[in-house]
């Protein structure tokens, strides 16, 4: 209301101004009405002040022959009003406003089928679902939550919260576990897969890591997973090996030996001189290395503690020295060759 009286007679100017938005309706903010540029005065337009409608955010100048009804937007007219509201604002570069809110899509579906579903009455509200479920199903918590987390325990056919507090009326659907499809055979044989693994183990051994990341990813193509941390292997169906092992790996009926390049009985990494990953010798050879590392840093933290006492003693010596007094003799009488140093 300061505002609006603070301004007085310039809204006739502004209404002048602004009279080339008037069948777009476009709405004025209450700093851009502040802010707005004066119009050269005219003697018709001087003292005329239109109404004007306020609301909590906006404000919007009524001109004659306008009508609130036009402005809000209701049925057919308020339709076209808004459209061409909005694409005068987009031609001015202005924002369009409140955007009608998309359709939220449709919340998924679980796979498995309908076991079970109650309605929450009276006596259960305010309990939460997933203890809730447990008591119903004969679990634990932990495995109602987790049902819930997955999709298959669901209220009022949407996803919610484990600690979700129900209410009167409320609808709970579960589902069954959907059956997880059979993983497929790999394709490789075991000898095949520890040849693989033992070639990429050998050029990782002498830095070729272009051919060995293509191995890993034909081997990774046919279902094996190599898992560097623990030097192993393991395919799809259950199959594992250990990297350098010149054995086949677990799971193969037969118990045949992969036949080396170089000899019977020996690895491309035997061969070349390289002792397998995770073998006995590597890793006692790691750990005394370290031992020999860990002891060293003793030794020098050692020397370096001995030297760092030694200064300080020579210095705390000097200083002693250097800040003594001469002792002065004196002698006691009645006691003949006694000193008194003072």
């Amino acid at each position: 209301r300061h505002t609006i009286a603070s301004l007085g007679q310039g809204y006739g100017r502004l209404a002048a101004w602004l009279e080339g938005d008037r069948d777009r309706g476009v709405n004025t903010t209450r700093q851009d009405v502040v802010n707005a540029p004066t119009p050269p005065t005219s003697p018709t337009n001087q003292g005329a002040s239109p109404p004007i409608s306020m609301t909590s955010n906006t404000r919007e100048v009524l001109l004659p022959g306008d009508s609130d009804t036009s402005a809000l937007g209701n049925g057919k007219e308020g339709a076209a009003s808004t459209t061409a509201e909005e694409a005068s604002m987009a031609e001015l570069g202005l924002p369009c406003g409140f955007k009608p809110q998309e359709k939220a899509e449709a919340d998924d579906t679980p796979g498995g089928e309908l076991t079970d579903t109650f309605t929450i009455v009276a006596a259960q509200a305010g309990q939460k679902l997933a203890k809730l479920c447990a008591t119903r199903i004969g679990c634990s918590r932990n495995a109602a939550a987790a049902m819930v987390r997955d999709g298959r325990i669901r209220v009022n056919s949407e996803r919610s919260g484990a600690n979700r507090v129900l209410e009167c009326g409320d609808v709970i659907t579960m589902y069954a576990e959907v059956e997880p499809e059979p993983t497929p055979d790999c394709p490789l044989a075991t000898t095949e897969i520890q040849r693989r693994v033992n070639e990429r183990m050998q050029a990782k051994a002498v830095r070729d890591f272009e051919t060995a990341d293509r191995l890993h990813k034909e081997l990774s193509a046919c279902g094996v997973h190599i898992i560097d941390r623990t030097h192993s292997w393991k395919a799809l169906d259950g199959r594992r090996g250990t990297m350098g092992d010149p054995t086949i790996g677990v799971g193969e009926p037969s118990g045949e030996v992969i036949a080396a390049p170089v000899g019977a009985g020996t690895t491309p990494a035997a061969a070349a001189g390289i002792a397998p990953c995770g073998s006995q010798d590597v890793k006692t050879t790691a750990e005394a290395e370290r031992r020999r590392l860990k002891n060293q840093k003793k030794r020098e933290g050692r020397v370096k503690k001995a030297a760092a006492a030694g200064n300080e003693a020579s210095e705390s010596t000097a200083a002693a020295v250097q800040e003594e007094e001469p002792a002065l003799s004196l002698k006691r009488k009645g006691a003949p060759g006694a000193q008194l140093d003072v």
